[in-house]
């Protein structure tokens, strides 16, 4: 343990000290930019399914110059590179890989679960392993949530009958231990669901239908509107019921954003997965490893980002994410500028097969920029001159 700890100290100095030349080397040259991903998922992320190996060779391919493996709220990658790639970590020929991670915190204002890039963590930090473990038990404990809501889904019990007795809590839970994954989140549940539906041949197209049917007699107004203003835009984007029959559409309509049973304790529940708190940690009560930044903001609560500059030791920057489409790039730029941030740049790319890096120019992140989170990096974690 404590041999990981120095490793990772004297990793992040030297990573640091190769950024620095990288940054001298492009000005001399007059180069102006550096390719860089600040926010990449292995496999190592519930929701995603592209390898270390896979990452750091198309990475490479790409010529990238800078980037951070940044899985939700798990570390897990970086005992794999300690153990396998130890080799590749001191490997020129790659892009430089900076330790991070995306941690899911507790911001109710922000309306959704809120996420906290950090970079330059170390994986072994203690403080950050205790929000780390912190979160585990969340998951589970959101787990229990969800399944609950299942249960009490009226769709689910008119589509499943009195099979619907097989969604249980224990039985989840085999799931997961059958498929070899740690935590619990919306996308093993997801799978979880879809198992049981095609065990009794019903597709994901019958339980739409029968949620926007039963929606239409929901006996909460704000409810059954927000469904159905979801259910309109879903309708436009899965035309034909082959694009239904996937899992991200199974789970676009369970989860419907925004729509958490609990902001209607007055009603019965309506079975959505959506739980927004659920014990994971406060984004006020983050822990201080690494330096932070704000993932993907919407620019509907952009603003929100003033009221927690302070996070984690200090928000150094905000990313600008290539899924994340602004109509005002220029008020995301001020907006940044006025609370003293630094754009960082990602992609939040989970799988190999996504269009992420279509355009490869909008990874170019400007030398001032990137020395700057470097700067912040260099003083804040490490005190070095």
């Amino acid at each position: 343990m404590t041999n990981k700890i120095s490793f990772w100290d004297e990793y992040n100095k030297k990573a640091i000290a190769k950024i620095e030349e990288l940054c001298k080397k492009k000005r001399l040259k007059q180069e102006s930019f550096v390719r860089v991903d600040w926010h990449i998922h292995s496999n190592h992320s519930s929701d995603a399914s592209q390898s270390i190996y896979d990452i750091l060779k198309n990475t490479r391919e790409k010529k990238f110059e800078i980037i951070s493996i940044t899985d939700h709220d798990s570390v897990s990658a970086y005992d794999e590179l300690y153990d396998k790639f130890y080799p590749v970590l001191h490997e020129d020929s790659f892009p430089i890989l900076i330790p991070g991670i995306e941690h899911t915190v507790s911001y109710p204002v922000y309306g959704e679960m809120c996420h906290i890039l950090k970079h330059f963590i170390n994986p072994m930090d203690i403080d950050l392993r205790k929000d780390i473990k912190k979160l585990e038990n969340s998951y589970f404990y959101r787990a229990s949530i969800q399944i609950s809501r299942l249960q009490h889904s009226v769709s689910l019990q008119k589509i499943l009958g009195n099979n619907i007795s097989e969604i249980s809590e224990f039985d989840f839970l085999k799931f997961l231990q059958e498929q070899h994954i740690t935590l619990p989140d919306y996308w093993p549940l997801i799978e979880y669901i879809s198992k049981k539906l095609k065990k009794y041949k019903i597709s994901n197209t019958e339980l739409y239908d029968q949620l926007k049917k039963d929606n239409l007699t929901d006996p909460c107004e704000q409810r059954k509107t927000i469904k159905e203003k979801r259910f309109q835009i879903l309708d436009k984007k899965y035309a034909d019921n082959t694009s239904k029959e996937t899992n991200r559409f199974l789970l676009s309509i369970l989860a419907v954003r925004g729509l958490d049973d609990d902001k209607f304790p007055d009603y019965p529940i309506s079975g959505s997965l959506s739980v927004n708190e659920y014990n994971q940690p406060s984004i006020f009560e983050l822990n201080q490893s690494g330096i932070a930044s704000f993932a993907h903001p919407t620019e509907k609560a952009l603003f929100l980002v003033k009221d927690v500059l302070s996070i984690g030791g200090g928000l150094i920057g905000i990313e600008k994410n290539y899924k994340n489409k602004y109509n005002s790039p220029s008020q995301f730029e001020k907006f940044s500028a006025d609370c003293g941030l630094i754009e960082i740049i990602g992609s939040d790319m989970h799988a190999l097969n996504e269009s992420v890096y279509d355009d490869l120019e909008f990874y170019n992140m400007s030398l001032h920029k990137l020395e700057r989170y470097i700067f912040n990096a260099k003083n804040k974690i490490f005190k070095v001159n």
